[in-house]
């Protein structure tokens, strides 16, 4: 990899890590790395607030399918 594509990378890395930050998943830390791989993927995070809110509606999906 270039030094330019090295630097691009960690820039998106620190972006993503800022929004984790923000949303209250992760904290601030000086070893950033090892947060991120602990953190579930995306849309298995999106899932979970998505389960709690909308139980009526996967039940109505489920009963359309019968």
């Amino acid at each position: 990899m270039s030094v330019k594509a090295k630097i691009s990378k960690a820039k998106r890395n620190n972006q993503k890590r800022n929004k984790l930050v923000k949303q209250g998943l992760i904290k601030k830390s000086k070893n950033p790395s090892k947060q991120i791989k602990e953190l579930p993927a995306p849309h298995k995070i999106q899932n979970k607030e998505v389960e709690d809110d909308s139980k009526k509606v996967t039940m109505g999906k489920i009963c359309c399918k019968w």
